[in-house]
């Protein structure tokens, strides 16, 4: 308890802030949802300890809420948004009344906006985005459901690149008309993945301009 006070005593009254989570998943669970995410097989664990590490990690977690929620007053474990950053969007959530002014955005409209994506995507003729692992929490706002939305909206093809993926974040694209390719090039674990350094994204981005050249081809 002495911590979650020292956190609130941190927090300045007068500031605005705005928050940008990667993703819109809410608290419960939220090691079981990112703890397990990042590599290229399903299986494994982004956290050294794997899914013993994850389970003891995710009941901390639960008891720093119940502690936050206790200090705060507020209970914001369901707001989308609060499961980001392994919990982060949740304590800020939870300390909002102390600011001036809060907002909780999804972090990939700030970096679309920052960026002219909007004017760059108007001159696109097709749109290529990534995620180091497309899954089922890609649905829940991620950055290649973000690019995708915008590209569906506009009327651009657009291709999803992906160190790893599953049939949910396929499906989840999919939907919006995005054709998801992988990078590995074989069954692996994260470890191999890393140590193959660019090559296999080099070979990756060969294969997709032989199958947009193909298209063009095909096209005409």
């Amino acid at each position: 308890m002495q911590n979650i006070r020292l956190v609130c005593a941190l927090v300045v009254l007068g500031v605005a802030l705005l928050a940008a989570p990667g993703a819109q998943a809410a608290a419960p669970g939220t090691m079981f949802a990112w703890g397990c995410e990042g590599g290229t097989n399903s299986g494994q664990c982004a956290v050294p300890g794997g899914l013993s590490d994850v389970v003891a990690i995710d009941a901390r977690l639960g008891t720093w809420a119940m502690a936050l929620e206790a200090e705060s007053g507020r209970h914001e474990r369901e707001t989308p948004g609060a499961g980001a950053a392994g919990g982060v969007g949740f304590a800020l959530l939870s300390l909002q009344d102390r600011f001036r002014s809060f907002g909780l955005r999804p972090g990939v409209e700030l970096v679309m906006a920052a960026t002219g994506f909007d004017v760059a995507l108007a001159a696109a003729d097709v749109v290529t985005t990534g995620e180091g692992r497309i899954d089922a929490q890609t649905a829940f706002g991620k950055t290649a459901m973000g690019v995708a939305l915008k590209a569906r909206d506009a009327g651009v093809p657009c291709i999803a690149v992906a160190g790893g993926c599953t049939p949910e974040g396929i499906d989840a694209l999919t939907a919006l008309g995005v054709v998801v390719v992988p990078v590995s090039e074989a069954p692996q674990s994260i470890e191999a993945a890393m140590a193959a350094g660019t090559e296999p994204l080099v070979r990756c981005g060969d294969r997709l301009a032989r199958l947009v050249t193909l298209g063009l081809g095909l096209a005409r």
